[in-house]
């Protein structure tokens, strides 16, 4: 720096004139204003300095663009307007003018000289700086150039780093604000006018001769508006800062100071609280919040404590990792580390939400719908009730009745295959018929054989019916014989033979077979704690199904459903038993607590039944699904794979007065067509296909990409988001009963939507996070 020195007047320079520093940040070092105008008081040229024109005037300050004609470079010539009133003061110019040359940074504005010019008995100070051709004010910059707010924030810490640099040489600038922060063409910040007030107001006083408070208002910590302001450290250029930081990325100031007497500026900005940033741009909340707040506190004890440490914090949140604004918790640590995984990775977290999605779907939300609630039941009921599936083309498709009538010669067929000692008389030896009867069937490609007829009490013709039902087993088909109570024996045993019961399966028979009601057969009968007892119609069904498995019952009175399970044991250890198919859900059309309406059947006062109603086929369809007993032993392979194959077989009595009910319709029917009838209905239900295991985790992985894709498509925005969502909900649950109504596939849409609804959330995060981080 050179030394101090005294510019002569000249008598023939222009007069130039004074205008007031504005707020606005566009009229600094403005390279479009005249050239001074005739008049000035100060001469064309001060030493070696040749002044062209004014760039930038204000309340306490000139400055000219000037000529070094020494180093022939443009310089930035400040002239200020208060001029040295005393030897002290000078001296303490001259030594603040040496310390502001020292300073050396690439984001300060280098002050290559300093004087003072007499003018008259005043001496004026004047400061010659480095001059910053087509620079802007930094939040006019990041304006034109449309900074992002990671952009603005880097910028910033670099203003940080220069301020820092002026705080370790012991230097406050005491005036940060836009105009002071400018951004050259290069892009580069430069801080100008660092530590010239100091230099120029040896008294420090913050209010003039007119009562105002000297500098810029807006930009003051509430220490520098102090009657005794001398007590001014780093923190307050950190206050000011903050509210350029505040400005540069909401394009306002927290608080507006009023132009009102002085204590009501003071008091405002002594005790107005800055508006939170993230009211004005919610984008903004979360850490960039916290810096811009921890460096506006009040007290500046509260904040930072140096520009380094609001850079540093600036660097810390721009890398994602956490901040000293906030309190370092360890779930602010790790969300903070997954954020910064979310925003350096977006790809791979969408991808992550998507399989969370569909992961806590499966593991919560099925569950949840299909078992702790009756959610599916009902969704099953109202979809099977408002878009019932068109009828078939005839009704017992899927059972044949084979029927003893009395046209049937036991004894004929008794001699014929070779049986003896069978007849009518004695309906126990015809048990050696039976057995025959299904070593037939074992050729037929039947999938079960049920029995209308009860087996009550060991016999010597029991071994001709294991013997037969053994050929079906070896054939793949089960056999389920009727037992005429609910009531077990000690052991929780059916009265049936035991010889016989170690081969078959069984199930009740009771039935509500009246002439004024809908027929319906208690379908499930649950006594006390015990087990529910399966009626035949259930238990049929169920080795129809899975002939090769063990099979538990649950019955739900609030859901009004019975659930059928599948069970297979390990081969390598009995005792461990798997799932082996979906558990199949009937909906009943009644659960009721017996109020002790009959003893037949053993149905009890408090027992808890599940009935189900089913529809009966007129008479020609009965008669086109009915064989008759003999016609059976007679029929070629070839025949009995065309009556029976892939069908369940009923076997019961159609003799003249046994077991017949009156219809509603007013027909008379037999007892084993109407479980026939209920068997059909139930195989019917059956075939309604529903989606497997891995068929319903494809769909939740599909569904929860679909949420993903809505959460991108909406880009940020709430309300479209929410549009998008509700419009793919209603198009799945449309689509799902329309696909029951013209395909039988019926598909619970309420798990792929949670799964959706759950990935859109979690995708609209990472959206959210990423865009704060690329802004």
């Amino acid at each position: 720096m050179n030394a101090i020195r005294q510019g002569r007047p000249d008598s023939d320079m222009p007069t130039l004139p004074e205008q007031d520093e504005p707020d606005s940040d566009s009229t600094v070092l403005d390279d479009t204003k005249p050239s001074p105008p005739p008049g000035s008081t100060l001469p064309r040229r001060i030493g070696h300095y040749r002044l062209e024109r004014i760039i930038a005037s204000g309340r306490m300050s000139t400055v000219y663009e000037a000529r070094d004609e020494r180093l022939h470079r443009p310089v930035a010539f400040k002239v200020m307007k208060e001029g040295i009133g005393s030897r002290p003061a000078m001296k303490r110019f001259e030594s603040e003018a040496r310390i502001l040359a020292r300073l050396r940074h690439p984001g300060i504005a280098e002050v290559h000289d300093a004087g003072v010019h007499r003018e008259g008995r005043a001496l004026i100070p004047y400061f010659v700086m480095e001059y910053l051709p087509n620079a802007r004010p930094i939040t006019e910059h990041a304006r034109l150039k449309h900074l992002t707010v990671p952009e603005k924030l880097e910028l910033f810490a670099q203003v940080c780093d220069a301020v820092h640099h002026g705080h370790q040489q012991g230097v406050i600038h005491r005036d940060l604000k836009p105009a002071n922060i400018l951004v050259d063409s290069s892009g580069r910040p430069k801080i100008i006018d660092f530590g010239v007030a100091r230099a120029t107001d040896p008294d420090l006083a913050m209010i003039d001769a007119h009562g105002q408070l000297i500098g810029t208002p807006q930009y003051m910590s509430p220490e520098q508006v102090e009657p005794d302001p001398r007590d001014l450290d780093a923190r307050s250029d950190v206050y000011a800062l903050g509210l350029v930081l505040y400005k540069l990325l909401c394009g306002r100031l927290p608080y507006v100071v009023p132009e009102a007497p002085v204590h009501e500026e003071r008091r405002v900005i002594r005790d107005e609280q800055p508006t939170r940033i993230a009211t004005i741009d919610p984008a903004l909340g979360g850490d960039i919040e916290m810096i811009v707040h921890k460096a506006l506190e009040k007290e500046r004890g509260h904040r930072y404590g140096s520009a380094e440490a609001l850079a540093q914090d600036i660097r810390r949140s721009l890398r994602g990792d956490p901040v000293d604004a906030r309190r370092a918790s360890t779930l602010y640590v790790w969300r903070t580390r997954v954020r910064r995984a979310i925003a350096n990775h977006r790809g791979a977290a969408l991808v992550a939400a998507v399989l969370v999605a569909a992961a806590a779907t499966w593991f919560v939300g099925v569950p949840i719908i299909f078992v702790w609630t009756p959610a599916n039941t009902l969704f099953e009921r109202t979809v099977t009730t408002a878009f019932a599936a068109p009828a078939p083309g005839s009704t017992l498709e899927n059972v044949r009745i084979i029927a003893l009538t009395d046209k049937t010669d036991v004894a004929a067929l008794a001699e014929q295959e070779g049986l003896p000692d069978v007849a009518w008389g004695n309906v126990k030896s015809l048990r050696r018929l039976h057995g025959r009867l299904m070593e037939k069937l074992a050729q037929s490609g039947a999938r079960v054989v049920a029995w209308d007829i009860t087996f009550m009490g060991e016999t010597s013709f029991d071994e001709d019916f294991v013997r037969g039902a053994r050929a079906l087993r070896e054939a793949g088909a089960n056999v389920v014989v009727a037992v005429r109570t609910w009531q077990l024996d000690d052991r929780g045993l059916p009265l049936v033979s035991d010889r016989i019961l170690p081969h078959v399966r069984w199930g009740g028979v009771s039935a509500w077979f009246d002439a004024l009601d809908p027929w319906q057969l208690d379908l499930v009968v649950q006594k006390d704690l015990g087990d529910p007892i399966p009626s035949l119609a259930l238990a049929t069904l169920a080795s129809f199904q899975h002939p090769d498995t063990e099979v538990s019952i649950a019955l739900d009175p609030s859901a009004g459903t019975v659930v059928i399970r599948y069970w297979q044991r390990s081969p390598l250890a009995v005792q461990v038993r798997r799932m082996a198919a979906e558990p199949f859900h009937i909906a009943l059309s009644d659960v009721t607590v017996d109020k002790g309406r009959t003893a037949e059947g053993g149905v009890r006062r408090g027992d808890l039944v599940g009935r189900y109603v089913f529809e009966m086929p007129d008479d020609d369809m009965l008669a086109a699904a009915s064989i008759e007993y003999a016609d059976v032993f007679g029929a070629p392979e070839e025949q009995l794979r065309r009556w029976f194959g892939g069908r369940a077989v009923v076997v019961g009595s159609a003799r003249a007065g046994v077991d017949r009910y009156e219809h509603p319709d007013g027909r008379m029917i037999y007892g084993c067509y109407g479980h026939a009838a209920a068997i059909d209905g139930l195989l019917r239900s059956a075939s309604v296909r529903r989606p497997r295991s891995w068929q319903i985790a494809t769909l939740l992985l599909g569904a929860a990409a679909v949420g993903a894709v809505a959460a991108l498509a909406a880009g940020g925005r709430p309300l479209r988001r929410y549009g998008l969502l509700a419009g793919l909900t209603v198009t799945a649950l449309i689509g799902s009963a329309l696909v029951y109504r013209e395909a039988q596939y019926l598909c619970n849409p309420f798990v792929p939507v949670v799964s959706m609804l759950l990935a859109a959330e979690l995708s609209s995060r990472i959206v959210k996070i990423c865009a704060i981080r690329s802004r």
